[in-house]
């Protein structure tokens, strides 16, 4: 519930007084990845700010800004990194959640998907 009234404001009021951040943790332990599927145990944690409107996404190489888009039911991180490579992780708020990698590295595209679940810390 509180995660639902947390959406549903987020970017209505990003100027109040009591600011609150929410974290989220969430872990994937299911992936899909040219072709091939397989299990790996995978942690990223996300914080969002709603005074300042901003999302953060701290995972094994560090920390780094995530747009943050809130709608019905789901949240979805988008992270461009600095190489131009697009992250995304979109969390079902009934539980389900995936995190997909669209990289380019020398010219090639390697996508994957990690497939898991996300709970509000």
């Amino acid at each position: 519930m509180r995660l639902t009234i947390f959406l549903a404001i987020f970017f209505l009021n990003t100027s109040q007084a009591n600011a609150e951040t929410m974290g989220f943790d969430c872990h994937f332990d299911r992936y899909s990845m040219d072709g091939k599927t397989g299990e790996e145990d995978f942690k990223l944690s996300y914080l969002v700010d709603d005074e300042s409107g901003k999302g953060y996404l701290m995972g094994n190489q560090g920390t780094s800004e995530v747009t943050v888009i809130p709608s019905e039911g789901q949240v979805t991180f988008i992270e461009v990194t600095t190489s131009g490579n697009v992250m995304t992780t979109t969390w079902v708020i009934s539980g389900p959640a995936v995190h997909s990698r669209n990289t380019v590295f020398m010219g090639k595209l390697r996508g994957s998907q990690y497939y898991g679940s996300c709970e509000m810390k």
